[in-house]
């Protein structure tokens, strides 16, 4: 902050670099900053790339930029003509740079995992911001809410539960009697739940409920088990939840037997965006049958489509439309 304020902004990468590396920045440094995405500004750059080694290198590029700051300071320093070809000191600095490797970006939740490992915390999203789409279609709680829905015994008994969040921990134990059982707990932005899983339910969920999974559990809000010398009939305090079923978030859209309904807006609708989402829904064959409104507000006109055959996968399409300020869609 204070080589900015003092020198201006960072124009790029490599001006960063250039003005940081003598002012104590490491390789784990730079590589810590670029996971909590400080350069995510830039032009061009994105995570991935400091952590990208190139065809015969042996040294991933966070590494290799700040050797070459190096090798630049080092013959600036001695007055010589530098690696690079350039005639002098002066014409040197401002023509310096750092070429940008080319390769893949990373997906959006590896930047999450990458951003929490580094600040031990989410700061540009939450890995949940992902999966909204199926959260939004088919969970009907969060964790807040469903904490809150425990403690009205007589309003939720027995009351479905559709939870979708992030498995943070998950450890098998062995009862008494030999038989496994599990303890887990699952995040969303709204808090943290444990349960433990018994029995049949135990055998049938584990293998997905893995640490770092992204899940759907399904359930029901019933009566605890009565504890050894209490009242069975009694009226408990509280209910608990009971899951019975879980499956990955990224399974639900792309398996689910609801259609799609879509809203298309012809009043912000142009020619190019109707061919976007015609070739959107093309080339992205699937299982999900689904029906197109078409409406014009100003006219007052609107007419219902309905394909004769095909059929699109609510995985790929719906994140793809999202994007079209001209449509809506629904899945019922």
């Amino acid at each position: 902050m204070a080589e900015r304020e003092a020198n201006g902004k960072f124009k790029d990468f490599g001006d960063f670099v250039m003005r940081i590396a003598d002012k104590g920045l490491n390789v784990r440094a730079l590589e810590s900053m670029g996971m909590a995405g400080c350069f995510d500004s830039f032009k061009g750059f994105h995570r991935a790339m400091l952590f990208f080694v190139a065809p015969n290198d042996s040294v991933p590029f966070s590494e290799r930029a700040m050797r070459m700051v190096a090798s630049y300071n080092e013959k600036k320093n001695s007055s010589q003509m530098d690696l690079f070809g350039f005639g002098g000191d002066e014409a040197a600095e401002e023509t310096f740079s750092i070429p940008l490797p080319t390769c893949e970006p990373w997906s959006k939740m590896k930047e999450l995992e990458m951003e929490k490992e580094a600040l031990g915390f989410y700061i540009s999203s939450h890995p949940m911001e992902v999966y909204h789409l199926p959260l939004k279609y088919f969970a009907n709680c969060n964790v807040e809410s469903l904490k809150n829905a425990m403690n009205d015994v007589e309003k939720n008994l027995r009351r479905a539960v559709h939870l979708g969040g992030q498995i943070t921990r998950a450890e098998e134990f062995t009862a008494k009697n030999g038989n496994p059982y599990g303890r887990f707990t699952i995040e969303d932005q709204s808090g943290a739940l444990q349960f433990a899983l018994f029995k049949e339910n135990y055998l049938n969920c584990r293998n997905l409920l893995t640490v770092g999974s992204f899940v759907m559990l399904y359930g029901v809000l019933d009566k605890p088990f009565p504890r050894a010398g209490q009242d069975p009939n009694a009226a408990p305090a509280t209910l608990e939840v009971r899951f019975n079923e879980v499956r990955l978030l990224d399974s639900l859209l792309e398996t689910t037997s609801k259609t799609v309904y879509f809203r298309l807006n012809v009043a912000e609708m142009d020619k190019e965006g109707m061919e976007d989402f015609v070739k959107v829904i093309k080339q992205n064959p699937g299982k999900q049958s689904y029906k197109v409104h078409v409406f014009d507000p100003i006219g007052k006109k609107s007419c219902n489509m309905t394909p004769v055959k095909g059929a699109i996968n609510a995985q790929e399409v719906l994140p793809l439309v999202e994007k079209m300020s001209f449509v809506e869609f629904d899945l019922r």
